[in-house]
């Protein structure tokens, strides 16, 4: 699927100097307007082409160019490819459902007041498919929490053209950012960067550090100290800057590594159990750790970096420890049908060097890492996808958490299973480190909480919330992929 993007400054490298914002009085408003998308400019881009039912008339399919727009958080579909003539923008906060069709072609994109039928046209380029994955992959990292206000919306409020221009644009730092810049519970107060963007300098820039006191021994006190060459990234090579990572979504307004034990990416797992109750709702296990308040998917720090994604014994461990108190016959023959036996999990390309800063400023400019600065030549791509029987991987790579700093972040690897038949019938009991474990209801819209479960869901981590809405999506496209495959 296309993606519509805001223009933002072109810079291979840092320039040699810039504005000094504390002796330029323009300087601030000089490297917003270097770092914010241009409001007025509306790139063209090649969209996918559908045919959209009228729902009036259902004989009735009209053809329309669909592409998100990534700056203003909404599915937008036009007469053009070029998304000149809007003829409708769907926020991506409120879709609830996108369920492909039985067969190869249709598919349903649903809201809480409309339910949009597409098919893709014989004889096009465009794949359903690909379709439907970019269309999660971008619903679930649209930074948009908490229930959606749907009360009170105007009819075909997706019409709405002025309503779609008004939504505040954000840049790529501000999306995949959001939580990675919020105060935190032990952190200092955070430093508000003038621009976010790492390609604009800013001499002036020195925020506040912190690394906990726990985390002293185990990383070298400078990270310039770290054998870069062995680490692994699940999002591909390390930029290095004198020989110090940089956080990829950005600056976060603090320095140090906080809480987290390892300088640049520290990798966790998190694990999605699902199963549907006696009136087909979804339900997902959710655990909450000693000393915390809210809610999270079971799992957690990996021991070691690797350029391996964790293989599904190593997540039914962990799930098991945590969600059910350890091994029983009981609970092993139930996780043994939710946990596939023998895995053959994907591989992450092969660690590449971290690169330096001199070998970047004549990297390559083909194939870039985004808003990298000094630009930096990306990852090859990862191995083929896994075959049906593998594990169903909802999300690897970067992870925004408020854990993270300039020079420390989260990378997470979510996996989903469902729990069939009486594999659903696990005993759930705290284990290590958790205060409380329990079945926790997913609203069907997210406007409204299933009944008598609203405090649980709401407390569960919003990106572990966007990370389970993926993973049911995720599941229809399967389950309609592999009906297919039996015909």
């Amino acid at each position: 699927m296309a993606t519509i993007e805001p223009t933002t400054p072109d810079a291979t490298t840092e320039p040699a100097t810039a504005p000094d914002a504390a002796a330029a009085p323009d300087a601030a408003a000089a490297l917003d307007a270097a770092a914010a998308p241009d409001a007025a400019a509306e790139p063209a881009t090649t969209a996918d082409l559908l045919e959209k039912q009228d729902p009036g008339f259902p004989w009735v399919w009209r053809q329309r160019y669909f592409a998100v727009d990534a700056a203003r958080g909404a599915l937008v579909y036009s007469q053009d490819d070029a998304q000149k003539q809007i003829k409708g923008a769907i926020p991506l906060e409120m879709i609830t459902t996108v369920v492909p069709a039985k067969d190869e072609t249709g598919l349903t994109i649903e809201i809480a007041d409309r339910t949009f039928v597409c098919r893709v046209p014989k004889a096009t380029g465009t794949s359903r498919d690909d379709f439907v994955a970019a269309l999660l992959d971008a619903i679930a990292s649209h930074p948009h929490d908490g229930p959606v206000e749907i009360e009170g919306l105007p009819r075909s409020h997706w019409k709405d053209q002025d309503r779609y221009r008004a939504r505040k644009k954000a840049t790529r730092e501000e999306r995949t950012g959001k939580q990675s810049r919020l105060a935190r519970e032990g952190y200092p107060e955070r430093a508000v960067p003038l621009t976010l963007d790492w390609a604009v300098a800013l001499p002036t820039y020195s925020p506040p550090t912190f690394t906990a006191e726990r985390n002293t021994a185990s990383e070298p006190a400078d990270p310039v100290g770290v054998d870069w060459a062995s680490r692994a990234s699940w999002d591909g090579p390390l930029a290095l800057f004198d020989g110090v990572p940089r956080n990829p979504i950005g600056r976060t307004g603090l320095g140090g590594r906080g809480t987290l034990p390892r300088w640049g990416p520290n990798q966790e797992a998190r694990v999605i159990v699902s199963q549907r109750d006696a009136l087909g709702s979804w339900q997902v296990v959710c655990v909450r750790r000693t000393g915390e308040q809210g809610w999270s998917l079971p799992g957690g720090l990996l021991p070691k970096i690797s350029a391996a994604y964790p293989t599904s014994r190593q997540l039914r461990l962990m799930f098991g420890l945590q969600a059910t108190a350890g091994s029983s016959r009981f609970n092993d023959e139930r996780l043994s049908k939710i946990f596939p036996a023998d895995p053959s999990a994907p591989q992450a390309a092969a660690p590449a060097p971290a690169v330096t800063a001199a070998e970047a400023a004549v990297a390559p400019t083909a194939d870039i890492v985004p808003n990298a600065s000094p630009r930096v030549a990306a990852a090859p791509a990862a191995a083929e996808a896994p075959e049906a029987d593998d594990v169903a991987w909802v999300h690897t790579g970067f992870s925004d958490d408020s854990v993270s700093t300039d020079q420390a972040w989260l990378e997470s690897a979510v996996a989903h299973f469902v729990a069939l038949d009486d594999a659903a019938d696990l005993s759930l009991l705290e284990g290590s480190g958790v205060a409380a474990v329990r079945w926790v209801g997913v609203p069907s819209s997210r406007g409204a909480p299933p009944s008598g479960t609203a405090g649980f869901w709401h407390d569960l981590q919003p990106l572990h919330q966007r990370w389970v809405r993926k993973a049911i999506m995720q599941h229809a496209v399967a389950e309609q992929a592999a009906k297919r495959g039996r015909k």
